[in-house]
C-alpha cells in the first residue's frame, strides 16, 4: 500500500541568540557590549534587551568587585554587515573586552534535513524573506494552491511576523502554522488579533512567582510587558555573564579578556561553571554547556527547554510536552 503523503512548507527568515566576545584592555572601569537590533525592524527588541540588562546591573550597582562595568551598546540594526562593523568598533575604538548577547544570525540554516520523506512528509517549498517584508500574498497562495498542511518557520521580526499570520488567516489557510518565535514580541496579539488562533510556537514562560514579579517590576520602571525571550533571556545570561565575571575576578583577581576567556574554556564550557534556578535563573532551570554541546546549551527539560505552546483568543497553553501541557492540541 502506498504511504499517503503530505506537504509541509518549512519558511526560514532569521533566528536567535547568543554569547561572549573579546577586545582590549581596561584599568578598574570594564566596558562590557551588549549586542542587539536597538534600530531598525527588531528595535523593540532591542529596547527589551537594554532593559533587562540594564536592571540585572543596576542590581549590582553596576560593580564587579573594584571593577565599575560600563555598558557599551553594539547595534546590529538586524543587518550582518552593519553588525560586524559596529562591533568592530566598539572593540577597536570603545574598548570593550567582551560582548553578551545577540537576537539573529546571520544566515539561516542553509539544509534542514527534516526526515519528512521516510515518514510520509513531503517538503513542498522553502522560502526565504527579508526583515522588512510585510506583504506575503503572493507566497501565502502558492502555499495554499501547493496545498501544504503544515507551514513553519521563524522570523524575529515583529511586523513580518504578525503580517504573515494575518495574511494567512484573509485568505482563508488552513495549514498548521508554526510561527517559531510570534511570541517573542509581548504585544503579538495587539498585532494579530484572532488571527493567530490555533497557531504554535515554541517559547518560553513566565512561570514563576518570581519571573512574574520581575515582569511587574519590568513594566513599572520601563512601560512594556516583558516577553520571556527578550526579555527573560537577557536578563538570564546578564546575570550569568555577572556570575562568571564574579567566578574569574576570584580565580585571577582581575578582569580581562584573557581571564574570562580562560574561565569560559576550563568551567562554562566544561559543565562547571552554569547558571539555574538556585542562581536566581528567571527562563530556564539551568544554563548548562558542555564540551559536546557547545555553543548551545544542553536542551533538556530540568535545562534549557522550549515548550510548544498554542495561542487561541490572545492565550497560549502549552500542548507539549504531555507532563507540562495546559490544553489539548486543537485544529481549525
Amino acid at each position: 500500500m502506498q504511504a499517503k503523503r503530505f506537504n509541509v512548507c518549512v519558511i526560514i527568515a532569521v533566528s536567535l541568540m547568543l554569547i561572549f566576545s573579546t577586545g582590549a584592555l581596561a584599568a578598574t572601569t570594564f566596558k562590557l557590549g551588549v549586542m542587539g537590533p536597538f534600530t531598525g525592524p527588531s528595535a523593540k527588541t532591542g529596547a527589551e534587551f537594554k532593559g533587562s540588562v540594564k536592571m540585572a546591573m543596576e542590581n549590582i550597582d553596576y560593580k564587579i568587585g573594584n571593577y565599575k562595568i560600563e555598558l557599551v551598546w553594539i547595534d546590529s540594526q538586524s543587518d550582518p554587515a552593519k553588525a560586524t562593523s559596529a562591533y568592530a568598533e566598539a572593540v577597536e575604538s570603545k574598548g570593550v573586552q567582551v560582548a553578551m548577547l545577540n537576537w539573529h544570525s546571520s544566515v539561516a540554516a542553509a539544509v534542514m534535513d527534516l526526515g519528512f520523506e521516510a515518514t510520509g512528509w513531503k517538503v513542498l517549498s522553502e522560502d526565504y524573506f527579508p526583515f522588512t517584508q510585510t506583504d506575503f500574498y503572493p507566497l501565502l497562495s502558492k502555499f495554499k494552491k501547493g496545498g501544504a498542511a503544515v507551514l513553519a518557520g521563524t522570523s524575529t521580526s515583529a511586523p513580518s511576523i504578525s503580517a504573515f499570520i494575518k495574511q494567512a488567516d484573509e485568505i482563508g489557510l488552513q495549514s498548521v502554522v508554526i510561527a517559531d518565535g510570534l511570541g517573542w514580541n509581548a504585544d503579538w496579539y495587539k498585532m494579530t488579533g484572532n488571527a493567530s488562533n490555533h497557531v504554535l510556537d515554541m517559547i518560553p514562560r513566565l512561570t514563576t512567582k518570581a519571573a512574574q514579579e520581575w515582569a511587574k517590576e519590568i513594566k513599572a520602571k520601563f512601560g512594556y510587558n516583558p516577553s520571556p525571550s527578550a526579555s527573560g533571556l537577557s536578563y538570564d545570561y546578564a546575570n550569568f555573564f555577572i556570575k562568571l565575571a564574579k567566578r574569574t575576578l576570584e580565580k585571577h583577581g582581575k578582569l580581562d579578556k584573557d581571564s574570562i576567556h580562560e574561565v569560559v574554556l576550563s568551567e562554562l564550557n566544561t559543565g562547571k561553571l552554569t547558571y539555574g534556578k538556585a542562581d536566581g535563573a528567571l527562563i530556564m532551570n539551568e544554563y548548562k554547556y558542555t564540551a559536546k554541546t557547545v555553543p548551545d546549551p544542553i536542551i533538556a527539560a530540568d535545562g534549557y527547554f522550549f515548550p510548544v505552546l498554542q495561542y487561541m483568543n490572545g492565550e497560549s497553553n502549552i500542548v507539549y510536552p504531555d507532563d507540562w501541557k495546559t490544553a489539548d492540541f486543537s485544529a481549525k
